[in-house]
């Protein structure tokens, strides 16, 4: 099977690719989450920059794959063979490597928060630049940023004292509701899964922070610079997003249902609701289902 025939499969509703031969197959940039690709052979695949989230690949075979810049949040790769794989800048968010066989593979710059390698084979492994956040390694230890990821107290307690540069942090599952962070400065920050419901961020610097699947309902955003940040699946009902700078904000699966936007720049659309209750399907790049 081809690439784009699995694609073509996938949007007309299948989702079982068990112990599939896909061995080689190249798709790049694909919308393909919460499949079932268990036992199947992906050898040498090419699924670069794809959206994997939630997917089974258990017990799969993706030796020598090229996984770079995919998403992989809350993927199940448990027994899975990714010998020599490439996992350049990766996000493996939450995902299960337990009793994977992760030699030669490359990490560099791959988003660790929340991954469990526990009792993987961990052999030359290039981890140059990746971020480390309640991380489980092989041998059950847990690895995190020791400058990177701090915690929500500590983050309010410098604020208050006046700091207001924040530039890299990693806040995990962080619990910001209704806090006042006006004015703060935390370029390529991760608020992935952060409850940031009615918090005050006008006027900040948010340019590629990683908001996945945070909840911002009602939060103030007013005049803050988004962009390229990373909105898919939030929550934003009834948020204040009045702002010129969001291009390329990523808002696949984001609910914006009651939310005040000015749509002025391109971003990723995609299973988006807007403001007045409508779907866009995607993937656009406007805020429309016209393409």
């Amino acid at each position: 099977m081809q690439g784009w025939e699995v694609v073509d499969l996938y949007k007309d509703g299948w989702r079982d690719y068990s112990g599939m031969n896909l061995e080689g197959i190249v798709a790049e940039r694909e919308y393909l989450i919460d499949i079932d690709l268990s036992g199947s052979d992906l050898h040498s695949s090419i699924l670069q920059g794809c959206e994997l989230s939630g997917v089974n690949l258990s017990n799969a075979n993706l030796e020598n794959a090229n996984l770079s810049s995919t998403c992989l949040v809350g993927t199940n790769l448990s027994n899975a063979n990714l010998a020599n794989a490439n996992l350049w800048y990766a996000d493996l968010s939450g995902a299960n490597l337990e009793n994977a066989n992760l030699n030669n593979v490359n990490l560099v710059k791959t988003n660790l928060n929340g991954t469990n390698f526990f009792a993987a084979q961990w052999q030359n492994i290039n981890t140059e630049s990746a971020l480390f956040c309640h991380t489980i390694m092989p041998d059950g230890s847990h690895k995190s940023d020791p400058v990177r990821v701090i915690k929500t107290q500590e983050l309010l307690r410098r604020y208050a004292a006046g700091e207001r540069r924040f530039e890299g942090i990693v806040l995990y599952r962080a619990d910001l509701r209704g806090v006042d962070l006006h004015n703060i400065i935390m370029p390529n920050a991760h608020f992935a899964d952060a409850n940031l419901s009615g918090a005050n961020l006008q006027e900040s610097c948010l340019t590629r922070v990683n908001f996945r699947g945070a909840n911002l309902s009602g939060a103030n955003l007013y005049i803050a610079n988004l962009t390229d940040a990373d909105l898919s699946y939030t929550n934003l009902k009834g948020a204040n997003l009045l702002t010129l700078d969001m291009n390329g904000v990523n808002f696949t699966d984001a609910n914006l249902l009651s939310a005040k936007i000015f749509f002025s720049q391109a971003g990723w659309f995609r299973n988006t609701i807007l403001p007045n209750g409508e779907c866009i399907v995607g993937p656009n790049i406007y805020p429309s289902n016209q393409r």
